[in-house]
């Protein structure tokens, strides 16, 4: 029986293919259809070779696009092909020679760096559409991101309005499984791949056990993307007997944010880097270092929210522990 990754894995691959003839490039003159569907087509073996989660030893000519480098020492091209030497932009220039490299043909488009998205929680794809119509904020019975989307379907259970310490619902455990989480990542990547949104950072807020945590990187990691994994707390259910492991100590390599920067980040040369949702508080009540300083010690970036006044920069700014140099925090 195949697996439900495995079949999402397989139309992830089949929709990364499509999405080259969708925006116009074609692998070639003879590639053009006059059915209903244009040039959309499913993508072939040779399409596929390579292209999901490891594509850097390919070398890759687009061939005479409109370039638009966004990049004034470079500069723009009416007319030009770019060479991609596995994970690297070789070349930008008029009529490349080159005899080992597969072509794609991008006349008629334009060829630019893909947009990046600075704040994700891509957890939630396989929510898509579930409140429509809902709000932003606002306590069940009402429809909103807090009640449905945060409560129900991302702690599994309901606070009680008047007693938001009690629950006047509760599953007993987060309704996602780690292999739920793989999907919406992997989902959610190459759906904005398809969109020329090539770049992003996943705030995970849905880490409720190490296995969570590890089917969300792996979903990043599969789908070739360029992204940084923000490591985010999920619901603590420790005293229920459901493993937690959020946000992890100092020189601890064994859990948290250690055990995840030795699996999975241990080189900054990677299409998947590190980073961590973490405020500028104490990391864990009463630890005497700051969540920023345990993130800064595994190498990772700063990821915080900051919505509704100011008071996370306030008292980011108001603790030496967090330095003074915030080039790698983003808000």
């Amino acid at each position: 029986m195949m697996q439900r990754r495995d079949f999402i894995r397989t139309g992830a691959s089949g929709l990364a293919g499509a999405t080259l003839a969708a925006v116009g490039c074609s692998r070639g003159p003879e590639n053009q259809n006059t059915g209903p569907l244009g040039n959309l087509r499913s993508a072939t073996p040779a399409d596929l070779r390579e292209l999901v989660g490891n594509g850097r030893r390919r070398r890759i000519l687009l061939r005479g696009g409109v370039v638009l480098t966004l990049d004034p020492k470079v500069g723009d091209f009416e007319k030009a092909d770019i060479l991609i030497d596995g994970k690297t932009i070789a070349q930008i220039a008029p009529n490349i020679s080159v005899s080992d490299a597969e072509i794609v043909d991008c006349s008629g488009t334009i060829v630019m760096p893909g947009f990046v998205t600075t704040h994700h929680h891509q957890y939630e794809t396989l929510q898509r559409s579930v409140i429509p119509d809902g709000l932003l904020a606002g306590a069940w019975p009402q429809e909103s991101y807090g009640s449905v989307v945060q409560n129900i379907w991302t702690a599994g259970r309901i606070a009680d309005p008047q007693t938001p310490s009690s629950s006047v619902w509760d599953l007993g455990r987060s309704p996602y499984d780690p292999e739920d989480c793989y999907i919406s990542e992997l989902v959610a990547c190459l759906s904005e791949i398809s969109e020329g949104i090539t770049t992003g950072t996943d705030t995970s807020q849905s880490s409720h056990t190490p296995e969570h945590t590890d089917a969300m990187i792996k979903g990043l990691m599969d789908s070739g993307r360029r992204m940084v994994y923000a490591y985010t707390g999920g619901i603590d259910r420790s005293a229920q007997g459901i493993p937690y492991e959020f946000p992890g100590a100092m020189n601890d390599t064994t859990k948290g944010i250690g055990r995840i920067a030795k699996t999975y980040f241990n080189s900054k040369d990677q299409l998947v880097t590190l980073g961590f949702g973490g405020g500028p508080g104490p990391a864990v009540p009463g630890s005497e270092y700051t969540g920023w300083q345990l993130a800064r010690a595994f190498g990772a970036s700063l990821h915080n929210h900051n919505v509704g006044g100011s008071a996370v920069v306030i008292n980011a700014a108001s603790d030496p522990r967090n330095g003074n140099d915030w080039s790698d925090v983003t808000f």
